[in-house]
């Protein structure tokens, strides 16, 4: 079976896998505070703020991670 190194294939192909994978954490992390949220609701000043600072952090973890895989070198800050 030959195997498939991401460096050979067609970036139209490797793009698709890496927003996908960038983005599986974000939405695992989002199924586990959704409770959090709906306590939220309720005492909006003990969990509201928190879950939004941890969401931002997850989406600007997930954009480096899609801006680094198309320029195909590292993110670094």
């Amino acid at each position: 079976m030959p195997s498939i190194d991401l460096t050979t294939l067609p970036g139209s192909l490797v793009r698709p896998f890496v927003v996908a994978i960038a983005h599986l954490p974000i939405l695992i992390i989002v199924m586990l505070l959704s409770p959090t949220w709906v306590c939220g609701a309720f005492r909006s000043r003990a969990h509201g703020a928190a879950t939004l600072k941890l969401l931002c952090e997850l989406r600007g973890w997930s954009s480096d991670v899609v801006a680094g895989s198309a320029s195909r070198r590292p993110v670094t800050r």
